[in-house]
């Protein structure tokens, strides 16, 4: 979890996705479950995760917010906007 004046995201970290699908509901669940106002997907940086970013339009639009975008807002205590991929 990040939390910060504009409000508490998940972070969930992946080091190989496969399933986008399964995953976007497990992760969904657990925001809800929790409370978060938003999710942050962080992917390993990896040929795989660079090629699903590339052409899988349904994570594009899931998280829609790029990394500096969400990094900016949070630490100027704004809201993202959004869910976030973060590739690390």
């Amino acid at each position: 979890m990040v939390y910060a004046e504009s409000g508490d995201y998940l972070v969930e970290a992946e080091t190989h996705l496969g399933d986008f699908q399964a995953l976007g509901r497990s992760v969904a669940g657990k925001a809800r479950d929790i409370g978060a106002d938003g999710i942050v997907l962080l992917l390993a940086d990896a040929r795989h995760h660079r090629g699903l970013v590339r052409d899988l339009s349904a994570l594009k639009e899931r998280f829609a917010v790029d990394a500096r975008t969400w990094f900016r807002a949070v630490a100027t205590e704004r809201d993202p906007g959004g869910d976030a991929l973060v590739i690390l």
